[in-house]
C-alpha cells in the first residue's frame, strides 16, 4: 500500500508539472484591459427579447468547429474518464457521460495555444487544440452543449515579436470569433440560453465581443446565462463596465472572473489588474453548493500534443487508465485584494495529497497556466445550477 501512495504521489508531481510546463509554452501574453467594454447599466441576460431572433448576422466565412454536437467524432465528449484522489485517501474511478438534454449551451475560445509562424495562426484545428479545448472544456459537456470555434488567434511568436495586442492581429482574433457567434446563433442556439466560456486571449476575445456586439443588441443579451472569464483581467466593478460579478449559486446574467496565485502577486505581476484598477475576482466555490473555499481541480492526464505520454520517454504512466485526474477538495481559495491587485489566492490542504502549487513562469505569472483546470470541478458545477436556474425561468 506504501508504494502504492508513493506512486500516485510521483503521479500527482509529474502530472501538474507537465501540465503547467506544456500549457506554460503556449500560453498568453500579458493582457491588456480589453479595447471594448459594455455599457454602463448594462447587464448579461437582461432585457426581455429572450425569444427574439437575433437580426442582421453576419457569416463571413464557414465555421470550423473543434468541438460541436452531432459529429462522431466530437473529440470534447471522449477522452474525458478521470481517476478521484480524494482528501481523505484512496481513489475511485468517475467515468464522464455528456448529458444527453442539457438545458444550456456553452461557446468556448480558447487560450494560445498555436506555435503556428506568423503573427496570426491558421484557421485550422491542430491536435493541440483538440487537447486544449478537450482539457479546459470538455468537462462542461455534462452540463451543456459545448461549440468551441477555431480561429486566427494571436501566436506565440506574435508574443515574442511584440505583435500580440497590434490592431491588424486582434481583427482577425475578433472576425473569427464574431463570424463563429453569428453562425452558432443563426444555425444552432434556437432561443437557448448560452454561457460563454474563456480563457486568456480567449477571455480577452469573449470580453471584445460581448463589449461590441452581444450588449449592443439586446436580443444577443438576453440569452446569456452567464459568461466564464478566467485569466482575463476583466475590470473590476458595474458601474464602469456592466459585467455584475456572480455572487450566488445558480445566478444568471452574471461573470466568473480570477485570475490564480499561489503568492501574492507582484508588482510586475501580469493579472490581477486591469487598465482601470483591480481585476475582477470571483471566488468560485462560492456559486456551488459545496464547502466555501474547496477547489475540485481536474488535470488532464496527457501532454497537449495529445500523445497521452506524461514521462517524455514514450511511455504512458504505468496503471493510470484515466484522462483526468481529480482533486476533490484538495485545494482552498479566497479572493484578496491588495497593492492595486486582487486575485484568488490558491494554497493546498495537505500537500501529500494535492498538486503542488508551482508557478512554472514565476510570480509575474501565478497560476495563469493552470488557472481554469485547478477549479474545473467547481466551474463545472457552476453551470450546471446555472442551467437549472434557466430552465426553471422559463
Amino acid at each position: 500500500m506504501g508504494s502504492r501512495h508513493r506512486n500516485r504521489s510521483r503521479l500527482r508531481l509529474r502530472v501538474v508539472s507537465i501540465v503547467l510546463l506544456v500549457l506554460a509554452g503556449a500560453c498568453t501574453a500579458p493582457p491588456q484591459a480589453a479595447r471594448t467594454t459594455p455599457g454602463a447599466g448594462d447587464s448579461l441576460g437582461s432585457g426581455d427579447a429572450q425569444g427574439a431572433k437575433p437580426a442582421g448576422l453576419e457569416v463571413v466565412q464557414p465555421t470550423r468547429w473543434v468541438c460541436r454536437p452531432g459529429p462522431v467524432d466530437n473529440p470534447c465528449v471522449r477522452g474525458l474518464d478521470a481517476e478521484l484522489l480524494p482528501i481523505a485517501g484512496g481513489s475511485r474511478a468517475e467515468r464522464f457521460v455528456p448529458a444527453e438534454y442539457p438545458a444550456v449551451d456553452c461557446f468556448y475560445v480558447y487560450p494560445t495555444v498555436s506555435d503556428a509562424p506568423g503573427a496570426n495562426a491558421p484557421r485550422r484545428s491542430t491536435a493541440r487544440i483538440e487537447a486544449t479545448v478537450r482539457a479546459q472544456a470538455g468537462r462542461f459537456a455534462e452540463t451543456c452543449r459545448l461549440y468551441a470555434p477555431v480561429y486566427r488567434q494571436a501566436t506565440a511568436a506574435s508574443l515574442r515579436s511584440g505583435d500580440y495586442f497590434a490592431p491588424e492581429v486582434l481583427e482577425l482574433v475578433d472576425r473569427d470569433v464574431r463570424s463563429a457567434w453569428h453562425d452558432y446563433l443563426k444555425e444552432d442556439n434556437d432561443g437557448r440560453g448560452v454561457v460563454l466560456i474563456g480563457h486568456s486571449q480567449g477571455s480577452m476575445a469573449l470580453q471584445r465581443l460581448l463589449g461590441s456586439e452581444i450588449t449592443q443588441h439586446p436580443e444577443q443579451r438576453a440569452r446569456i446565462v452567464s459568461a466564464l472569464l478566467i485569466g482575463g483581467n476583466v475590470p473590476a466593478g458595474t458601474t464602469e463596465n456592466g459585467l455584475v460579478p456572480c455572487e450566488s449559486p445558480g445566478q444568471l446574467g452574471c461573470v466568473v472572473a480570477y485570475s490564480a496565485f499561489a503568492t501574492p502577486p507582484p508588482s510586475t505581476a501580469f493579472f490581477g489588474r486591469s487598465g482601470v484598477g483591480p481585476a475582477l475576482c470571483t471566488d468560485p466555490t462560492l456559486l456551488t453548493d459545496g464547502p466555501a473555499g474547496a477547489l475540485h481541480p481536474y488535470l488532464p492526464t496527457e501532454q497537449l500534443t495529445g500523445a497521452g505520454d506524461l514521462s517524455g520517454t514514450g511511455q504512458a504512466w504505468p496503471g493510470v487508465r484515466a484522462d483526468f485526474i481529480g482533486y476533490p477538495g484538495s485545494l482552498t481559495a479566497r479572493c484578496r485584494t491588495a497593492d492595486g491587485f486582487s486575485w484568488l489566492d490558491v494554497d493546498a490542504v495537505d500537500r501529500a495529497r494535492t498538486p503542488p502549487l508551482d508557478q512554472p513562469l514565476g510570480p509575474q505569472w501565478g497560476l495563469h497556466v493552470a488557472d481554469v483546470n485547478l477549479a474545473l470541478g467547481d466551474l463545472v458545477e457552476v453551470v450546471r445550477l446555472q442551467g437549472e436556474a434557466w430552465a426553471a425561468a422559463g
